[in-house]
């Protein structure tokens, strides 16, 4: 193998390591998720990125935590392949 080519695979597993690094620890995903909103008179304690789960299995994560009319606005990133009906209830358990 020529020196060329040696250069040229080995400058293209550090992109791809590269990649990979900013994908895993920017949260990035590459399946499909919609988005959810729920409000909390009371949102203390919990985290950007904290896990949503349902009944144990995690189904996605919390995206961002605003003030929206004097509650918290807490949007959830939820699995497409996961089905929330209409009256589903959240909490905020630690």
């Amino acid at each position: 193998m020529s020196n060329e080519i040696k250069l040229g695979f080995f400058v293209t597993l550090g992109i791809l390591a590269i990649v990979l690094t900013i994908m895993m620890l920017g949260n990035y995903s590459l399946t499909s998720k919609y988005e959810v909103n729920a409000y909390f008179s009371n949102a203390s304690g919990l985290p950007k990125k904290a896990k949503v789960k349902i009944s144990g299995v995690d189904i996605g994560n919390v995206k961002k935590i605003v003030l929206e009319d004097g509650k918290a606005k807490i949007t959830l990133v939820v699995n497409k392949d996961v089905k929330l009906y209409e009256d589903a209830r959240a909490k905020i358990v630690s």
